[in-house]
């Protein structure tokens, strides 16, 4: 084989591995009808399954061969019954609804970014955000799963920032705080933190639903107000000007337009203490490239599709914003996972 047909085949196989998503969404609906946490207890052939689940036996069986095939599951000889289909052990870590390990909560947030990637060529095409995403007018049960697939992120991101950086605070403005996670745990971690979150008036009453079931609510507290709204807008009076240690905003500046984003910045600068930090997280945040880290610069095509004027911006973009707001020794850090992040200090 020729050095040139080697690099053909390699390329075409490079290729058809992109495409291949069938596994991804072969394991998408196996979260989505349940089935891992149905055959937590035991084995099940389709037919018991099938009654589980109130759904009809031949493309269910289909779906659990597929299931096999990607190694979420295994099949147990079951004599007379037929095939016995049955968990493997990473599956029954990670996907059984209330092991302590369990990710399929993000499974309708996946969902959704996977609905949204797909319209990006016609989003190109028409110049406009085919799969919209408004959170002023979401139904509330759709926007209560959507903020409960972003949870587990938030309660990891709150325990490493409580961890590293914010076990000294006392007061904490999460902006754009969804589900309440990262306060959450933030206020778990650090017995003498309080935690204010910050959230759109459609979006704060579920926010509060949130936090009042994971017992928190006395020492989280949820403001309505739109930081990046515009100048005219007031702030509200829970919102004291220097009153926190830190604020944080994780996946927020990313939904906004430039000039919103710069003007939210202004506002949870104007908030901070003498000395406070502002710590600016997010998948949204691109090296001054705009090709790495790759992650953010592909999740930028969810954003199109998505977001009117929000969109990954880069290093340079968010710093700008920073000093814009005052803030300074701007630094660039990274979490335990790699992703980066930035943090800015409000003069003394």
């Amino acid at each position: 084989m020729t050095s040139d047909s080697l690099e053909e085949e390699i390329g075409l196989q490079r290729i058809q591995e992109l495409l291949s998503v069938l596994p991804s969404f072969t394991l998408l609906a196996g979260l989505q009808l349940d089935v891992f946490t149905r055959l937590a207890d035991r084995p099940a052939t389709a037919t018991g399954l099938a009654g589980l689940l109130g759904v009809e036996v031949p493309r269910l069986e289909r779906l659990l061969y597929a299931l096999v095939a990607i190694e979420f599951l295994e099949i147990r000889s079951g004599e007379n019954e037929g095939d016995l289909f049955a968990n493997t052990p990473e599956a029954d870590r990670f996907l059984v609804e209330g092991s302590a390990d369990f990710v399929g909560h993000e499974r309708h947030l996946w969902s959704r970014v996977w609905e949204a990637a797909l319209q990006t060529a016609d989003s190109v095409r028409s110049d406009s955000p085919r799969a919209m995403l408004d959170f002023t007018e979401l139904p509330r049960e759709e926007l209560r799963t959507f903020l409960k697939g972003l949870h587990r992120g938030a309660v990891s991101t709150g325990e490493e920032l409580a961890r590293r950086w914010l076990s000294s605070c006392t007061t904490v403005l999460d902006v754009g705080g969804g589900s309440g996670g990262l306060s959450v745990a933030l206020t778990r971690c650090c017995p003498q933190l309080t935690a204010t979150i910050v959230e759109l008036p459609t979006v704060a009453p579920v926010t509060r639903e949130l936090v009042e079931a994971e017992g928190a609510a006395e020492r989280v507290s949820v403001v309505a107000a739109d930081l990046g709204g515009a100048a005219t807008e007031p702030t509200p009076r829970d919102l004291a000007a220097g009153h926190f240690d830190a604020a944080v905003c994780k996946s927020f500046l990313q939904c906004l337009g430039p000039s919103e984003a710069k003007r939210a910045v202004v506002r949870m600068a104007r908030l901070l203490r003498p000395g406070g930090e502002l710590f600016v997280i997010g998948v949204g945040l691109l090296d001054d490239t705009r090709v790495t880290p790759a992650h953010a610069t592909l999740f930028d095509l969810v954003f199109l599709n998505i977001y009117e004027g929000g969109r990954a911006y880069t290093e340079s973009e968010h710093r700008e914003w920073l000093a814009a707001a005052g803030l300074e020794k701007v630094e660039r850090l990274e979490l335990d996972d790699g992703s980066p992040f930035l943090r800015g200090r409000k003069p003394e």
